[in-house]
């Protein structure tokens, strides 16, 4: 599973404290010639952990009270992308980043756990760059032909990724990095609800040395995504430091916006600047789907979702796209253009709590599909095709 289908299907709880080796602090430091004096730099955790600083002298410090080994995504306030740099944090870290303008091309440098990233990352340049220049030519073409040729390119560049991963962490059996490599390019999308034994995943998993995978919160998630299909993987968590009770990041029932709960009550603006209650929209079945104009995923879903609209909708079915552009005159072309004939609607909450804060968004596209009363049947991070299956078995 790449990065690219990965940086889709993450989901944040709240939960960090100092870890048990004496107070002992991770020092993340970064410099970019690309942020102005005052710019706020934002860092979030799988585990929870949200904070922001402000660009001083054109760098920015994070002093991070780690218990336990755990990725952090970093970007910047105005930055577009729906998940940041991941950086990999465990208790005691001093790492060093360099970037160019808005956190892009970034090496990193300070302890051997930086080193081992700075060089991970070193040779997956080249995929990212033939990624996002068959993306943008993508974004680009209107032609059929040259369309299926170009995602066929894609899919050969992401599965190349996600072989590089693979033999990075065959290389690299005592890195607990390699442990949230198996994380974001090997596991299966949507691993978390999915009804498949990720076998791929839990077999480069078991070949890392115990000490990679202890007091590793990242080994924590993983576990207990293959305990769904494993019971030895539960047997395990104590093992390596974890407790059921304390990895929550599959407890769903725990999480705002979670499956079985009702959907947050949400206001947005239309494409004609109406504010629209979310109980206003009659449906048998909602589909609320969470994009953006510059979001290329979600424009690639796009005529996907038309589908599922065009062949559901006489059955109950309603889709309800909500936008978090920051541009209305962006998001209005982009709706034009990929021919979004149904319900639009605009995160324009300034002053309030913000719709993606309310449904835990923090990557796109991401679904919910609610029942009449609009309780949360099922949710998927990107997966439009796992929404067709239950929507099959609905409809």
């Amino acid at each position: 599973m790449s990065f690219y289908r990965k940086i889709l299907c993450l989901c944040f709880t709240l939960r960090f404290a100092f870890a048990v080796c004496g107070q002992c602090p991770a020092i993340l430091t970064g410099e970019s010639g690309g942020l102005k004096e005052g710019d706020k730099i934002l860092l979030f955790s799988d585990n929870g952990y949200k904070d922001s600083v402000k660009v001083k002298n054109g760098i920015f410090k994070f002093t991070l009270p780690v218990e336990s080994a755990d990725l952090f995504f970093l970007k910047s306030r105005d930055e577009k992308r729906a998940i940041g740099f991941p950086v990999f944090l465990k208790p005691g870290s001093i790492i060093k980043l360099k970037a160019d303008i808005r956190l892009k091309h970034i090496t990193l440098s300070g302890d051997s756990l930086a080193d081992e990233q700075n060089s991970f990352w070193q040779g997956m340049n080249p995929f990212s760059e033939r990624i996002a220049d068959i993306q943008k030519k993508i974004s680009l073409t209107n032609d059929s032909s040259g369309l299926i040729q170009l995602n066929v390119a894609l899919d050969s560049q992401i599965n190349a990724t996600g072989n590089y991963a693979k033999e990075w962490v065959k290389a690299h059996p005592s890195s607990c990095f390699s442990v949230a490599v198996i994380f974001l390019f090997i596991t299966m999308p949507d691993a978390a609800i999915s009804k498949i034994e990720d076998t791929t995943a839990e077999r480069y998993f078991d070949q890392l040395n115990t000490e990679a995978k202890r007091n590793n919160f990242i080994s924590g998630i993983l576990m207990k995504q293959f305990a769904l299909h494993n019971r030895k993987y539960e047997d395990n968590l104590s093992l390596y430091n974890f407790n059921r009770d304390d990895i929550r990041y599959l407890e769903d029932r725990k999480l705002p916006a979670s499956v079985g709960s009702i959907a947050p009550a949400l206001i947005f603006q239309d494409t004609t600047g109406n504010n629209v209650r979310l109980k206003d929209v009659r449906h048998k079945y909602l589909l609320i789907d969470f994009w953006a104009s510059w979001c290329i995923p979600c424009r690639q879903n796009n005529p996907l979702l038309r589908s599922l609209n065009n062949r559901y909708r006489n059955k109950g079915l309603s889709v309800l796209s909500i936008s978090i552009d920051n541009n209305k005159e962006q998001w209005k072309k982009a709706i034009m253009k990929d021919s979004m004939d149904w319900a639009q609607g605009i995160d324009n909450s300034e002053g309030h709590i913000r719709i993606r804060d309310a449904y835990s968004i923090q990557t796109i596209p991401f679904y919910f599909l609610v029942d009449a009363e609009n309780r949360i049947i099922v949710k998927s991070a990107g997966d439009i095709y796992f929404i067709e299956e239950e929507l099959k078995k609905l409809l």
